[in-house]
């Protein structure tokens, strides 16, 4: 007695239908991402040495932050959490043209000082909510597709803000001679270091492995429609 069910002529499951996204457009959007970050870190370190290098950071910003922008409104899925991402990458953008523009001109009044720092905090304060969001984020749209890497994802949003805030807090604790001992500062910063060398390489890792899985996902679509 045959299969009854090799005798139907089913179709396969379309994206909406499995609750997936259009994969080869997200893939598309991720593959920008994944560029715009590589950039971004390679423009950072230049810029030490480098000022005009700020300006092709701010636009590796731009890109990757409009990128996320677009997942969520053209997906309508996690809308908030990727516009929230976008706008943090965008606003950081701004904060590498503004460092260009006082290395420029300089801080030429107390005033302008006091602003520049004030710019400086909120900015920081809404990446690091837009880090947090872009991971969690992540986790969402690949976890139909790969649930270990989601849970990478969640990981990365998590360390992310420890690492960040950990540096935070040790400069405060500095500055205020707290940890006064040169000893002491001089194995907690190369802890830092490591820490954020570390979360910050998991970013674009993450991305390439997120983009192939996407990719791989298009492919195996691809061949059941045929």
């Amino acid at each position: 007695m045959g299969n009854f069910y090799e005798d139907l002529d089913l179709k396969p499951p379309t994206d909406e239908e499995l609750g997936f996204m259009n994969r080869q457009r997200v893939a598309g959007y991720f593959s920008t991402i994944f560029i715009a970050t590589i950039v971004a870190l390679i423009a950072s370190v230049i810029a030490n040495l480098i000022t005009i290098m700020n300006i092709v950071e701010a636009i590796s910003y731009f890109v990757a932050g409009n990128a996320m922008i677009n997942i969520g409104v053209s997906e309508k899925k996690h809308v908030g959490l990727y516009a929230t991402a976008g706008t943090g990458q965008i606003l950081v953008g701004v904060l590498a043209l503004l460092t260009l523009y006082m290395d420029t001109i300089g801080i030429q009044t107390p005033a302008g000082a006091v602003i520049a720092i004030i710019l400086a905090i909120i900015t920081g304060v809404v990446y690091l909510v837009g880090a947090f969001c872009e991971g969690k984020a992540y986790a969402k749209t690949i976890a139909a597709l790969d649930w270990t890497l989601a849970e990478k994802w969640n990981v990365y949003a998590v360390l992310y803000i420890v690492a960040n805030v950990g540096f935070i807090v040790c400069i405060i604790l500095s500055v205020s001679g707290v940890l006064a001992s040169a000893g002491i500062m001089l194995w907690v910063d190369i802890g830092l270091i490591i820490f954020l060398f570390v979360v910050t390489t998991m970013k674009p890792v993450y991305l390439s492995k997120t983009v192939k899985c996407l990719e791989k996902s298009v492919s195996v679509g691809t061949n059941n429609e045929q």
